[in-house]
């Protein structure tokens, strides 16, 4: 069975009364591939069919609804890496954009990744942007030591 079939639970924060239930089972259901979802007030959480987790988890952060997986739980399918394995946190400079790099990070599966990486990305000193993608595993940094601080902060994030 495809992971996309496995049901899962994920804790969902931000959930206050039924109308909150039933903005987060309207998220959720718009997810293609989702088949079920159930929210549980109460406890905080959703058992949800179909879909991909980490689909998922970005809809409902996007909606105000912060969401991870519960212990036990994959947090996303698998994602075919956009490179060869072993190249994780490589960077490629960007030419004529002033500091500004990019970053391959392969070891990313979902929404929390993405924003353990961004913060610390920003940890690093003289960081002035940063753009972070999930599905092409890269970040696009500007300013900061691409060689030093980035990968190093980087890899700690996760």
């Amino acid at each position: 069975m495809e992971c996309k079939d496995s049901p899962y639970r994920l804790d969902i924060e931000n959930m206050r009364c039924m109308r909150c239930v039933a903005s987060v089972e309207k998220v959720v259901s718009t997810v293609t591939g989702v088949t079920t979802v159930e929210v549980n007030l109460a406890d905080a959480w959703a058992d949800i069919s179909g879909g991909a987790p980490h689909e998922v988890i970005d809809a409902l952060n996007e909606a105000g609804y912060p969401a991870r997986p519960q212990p036990g739980t994959p947090d996303s399918c698998p994602i075919p890496a956009t490179t060869e394995p072993g190249n994780d946190g490589d960077e490629t400079p960007l030419p004529g954009n002033g500091g500004a790099y990019q970053l391959q990070i392969n070891d990313m599966t979902c929404a929390a990744c993405v924003a353990n990486v961004e913060k610390a990305i920003f940890a690093v000193p003289g960081v002035t942007a940063a753009a972070v993608n999930l599905i092409e595993k890269k970040a696009w940094v500007t300013g900061g030591d691409p060689t030093t601080g980035c990968q190093c902060h980087c890899r700690s994030g996760l």
